[in-house]
This record gives C-alpha cells, sequence and structure tokens, in this order.
C-alpha cells in the first residue's frame, strides 16, 4: 500500500511538472520551465564564479569544532542529571557522541530552512511588487545576430554600398524602434571611395553580449559569427586597416 501511494505521489509530481510543458505554449511552459529547475541554471551560473575564501573555512571548522565539544560537554552533564533522577534499572547509559553531531546537524538544517524560508518571501515580496512582466521570450543571440546581418546587407545592396548612406539607414530604422535595430550597434568601414567594405555587429542588449558573441564581416575570414573575447582584437585589426596604419 505505501509503495502504491508513493508512486501515484510521484506520477501525480511528474505530471504536474511536465504536462504545462506539452500542453501551455508561451509564458505558462517557460515559468514551469524555471520555477522547479532555476535554481539549477542559477547554480551553473554562479558557481564558476566564486572564489573559496580558506581563512574563513578554516575559522568555521575551527569554531564548529570547539562548538561541538562545548556542546557534547554540556549535554552530557544535563544527561547524567536527568540520570541520576531516574531509577536505575531505567537508566539508557551515557550521552552519544552521534547525539550531539545529531543535534549540530540538526541546527544547521534549521538555518537552512530559515535562510530559504526568507529568501522565498523576499522574491515573493519582488514579484508581487514588479509591475512589468515575469518572462521576456528571447531567441538565440546567433540568430538575432543572422537576421541583423541579412538586413545589413539588404541596406548596403540598397544604398549602392556606400558607406554614409548605409550607415544613415541603419540610424533611420533604429530611429524608428522595433525589432534587432535597437538591440545592436554597428560599426561600418568603407575604403577610401566611401564603399563598404566590412561591418562589425555589436550587441547592446546587456543580455546579449553576457552570452559572449558578436557578428564581423570581413574580407579575411568567412566566419562571421565570433566570440565576443575576439571583438577588441577585431576592431584593432580594422581600425588599422581603413585608417592607413599597420
Amino acid at each position: 500500500m505505501k509503495r502504491i501511494l508513493f508512486y501515484s505521489f510521484m506520477a501525480l509530481f511528474l505530471g504536474v511538472i511536465l504536462l504545462p510543458n506539452l500542453v501551455f505554449p508561451g509564458v505558462p511552459r517557460a515559468l514551469f520551465n524555471q520555477l522547479p529547475f532555476g535554481w539549477w541554471h542559477f547554480l551553473g551560473r554562479n558557481l564558476p564564479e566564486l572564489t573559496m575564501n580558506w581563512t574563513l573555512v578554516a575559522t568555521g571548522c575551527l569554531c564548529s569544532v570547539f562548538a561541538v565539544a562545548a556542546g557534547h560537554w554540556l549535554m552530557k552533564g544535563i544527561w547524567l542529571q536527568a540520570q541520576s533522577l531516574r531509577r536505575k534499572d531505567l537508566t539508557a547509559g551515557p550521552w552519544r557522541w552521534k547525539w550531539t553531531l545529531g543535534l549540530y546537524a540538526a541546527i544547521w538544517l534549521l538555518f537552512a530552512i530559515a535562510f530559504g524560508a526568507a529568501g522565498v518571501f523576499r522574491q515573493s515580496t519582488w514579484l508581487i511588487q514588479e509591475e512589468g512582466p515575469w518572462y521576456h521570450s528571447r531567441s538565440s543571440t546567433h540568430i538575432r545576430l543572422l537576421q541583423a546581418d541579412a538586413a545589413i546587407e539588404q541596406m548596403i545592396l540598397e544604398t549602392g554600398g556606400d558607406v554614409e548612406k548605409a550607415r544613415g539607414a541603419w540610424l533611420a530604422e533604429r530611429g524608428r524602434g522595433g525589432g534587432f535595430f535597437e538591440e545592436f550597434t554597428v560599426v561600418f568601414y568603407g575604403d577610401r571611395q566611401g564603399v563598404v567594405r566590412d561591418y562589425v555587429i555589436i550587441p547592446r542588449n546587456p543580455e546579449l553580449g553576457v552570452r559572449g558573441l558578436f557578428c564581423a564581416s570581413s574580407s579575411n575570414r568567412s566566419d562571421t559569427i565570433r566570440p565576443i573575447s575576439e571583438l577588441s582584437a577585431t576592431l584593432a585589426t580594422l581600425e588599422g586597416k581603413y585608417s592607413g596604419k599597420p
């Protein structure tokens, strides 16, 4: 009977988690994806950035040893006093170390529960007071860069390759707002005749920039989508190429 109840509960739990992903599109599906497992993505993003303070760790371990030893001594004395008031045939033996360690672990467990409850309360309060949407659907950075690259190529064709006209067309589209025109900054490079030869697409949105991609169309390389770590070197190379410097 217990196994049936356990398996029924697990099936119900998995159904609650997985069914919305199959039935509901858009925001409900995203919320059900992020709420149960969002902590895993949070740890994946932040754990690599953590640094260990070994001095603080050693201090904590040393204090824990003294706290456990002092707690064991105190509980042992209280236990002996309690045993002396009972009948000799009902004594339960001396106080054990595993009981002290269990109490110490229980204190840390209560601390973790209180810490987690405070975090849930704080985040719930923040979500209730948040006036904007809880979720923003966003496409892949790679796809958005390719879309912007295609739009620039079209502008270059429509403006006859003139670098000033292409730059003006891009700024005009950004001024109208909407789409990926507001998501990127474009740097055009032209030759001495004012013809566009190369350009660089740089994400303006911090979320896109953190993902580590930018787009560069240059005659000496075939790969357009590159990691953000190459941005400075790419700009320096193009600046030197079109300013007449080596």
